[in-house]
């Protein structure tokens, strides 16, 4: 190139300039520093505190490539929810932005389209208040797939009654309104809606408190095959990290609103 312009050049120079070509080549539009496609990214993510000089969630960098697996501990009150609810905009972030495969959502959950919406899935604690009281689970759960991913109600019924079985619940149970359910078989309903959703970036909030031993197992061997097959970035917010960590591939650790990697003693 020589001031914009094309030109042949030999070893000792510029000789003839090139014709013009007859068509220009596509050209990309620039890709951003540490672009990873289909992943969902926090750019320094921040959460105010009531106090100037304290934030609930200091700048956060982090990216979750599809099919990555992430445990995040930390004493309670350390900052670990604020993190997932901010991500999901649940707890709308101060500073800092959240993005899928490039494209910044809004911060506020209220204000995300059903890409958005779709892309970032967050199975809350308290499963039994994410349900509406009057109505079957198993219509709630296949809801999400009909609304986010335009699924025929039939299929999406189908396909949560697979997803129920894999987690040892049966149809006939989910049939019935939350009420009539354990604390136990809600956390695993409201994981499927969020699964069943599709998402980039699944987040479990201890999701696995209200469950018995073997329950708790089948929910991380669904969380493993959901990452290795659809390529889901999971997650894990947990105190009980002895369960997740054989699965995860990389370990955080959340001290008074900081994040920090932690290596595989951590």
């Amino acid at each position: 190139m020589d001031r914009g312009r094309v030109v042949r050049r030999q070893a000792a120079g510029p000789v003839a300039e090139a014709e013009p070509p007859d068509s220009v080549p596509f050209a990309p539009r620039p890709v951003r520093a540490g672009f990873v496609p289909g992943a969902v990214r926090a750019r320094a993510l921040t959460v105010a505190g009531e106090e100037p000089s304290r934030f609930r969630l200091s700048a956060t960098c982090l990216t979750f490539p599809p099919g990555s697996r992430t445990l995040v501990t930390g004493l309670s009150g350390s900052g670990k929810t604020t993190l997932a609810r901010a991500l999901a905009g649940l707890t709308p972030a101060t500073g800092g932005t959240v993005e899928h495969d490039g494209a910044r959502l809004a911060s506020a959950v209220e204000r995300r389209d059903s890409t958005a919406l779709r892309a970032v899935q967050y199975v809350h604690q308290d499963a039994r208040a994410s349900f509406d009281e009057f109505r079957p689970v198993i219509g709630q759960l296949s809801r999400t797939a009909v609304l986010l991913r335009d699924m025929p109600a039939d299929q999406a019924y189908e396909e949560v009654a697979g997803l129920a079985d894999r987690l040892g619940l049966r149809v006939d149970d989910l049939a019935r309104r939350p009420t009539a359910l354990s604390g136990g078989q809600l956390q695993r309903a409201a994981l499927l809606r969020a699964v069943a959703a599709r998402p980039a970036l699944l987040i479990c909030d201890e999701s696995t408190s209200a469950q018995d031993p073997a329950a708790a197992r089948a929910t991380v061997r669904l969380l493993v095959r959901e990452s290795e097959e659809h390529g889901t970035a999971v997650l894990f917010i947990t105190h009980d990290s002895a369960l997740f960590a054989p699965v995860a591939q990389r370990r955080l650790r959340v001290t008074d609103g900081r994040v920090e990697e932690c290596d595989a003693t951590g």
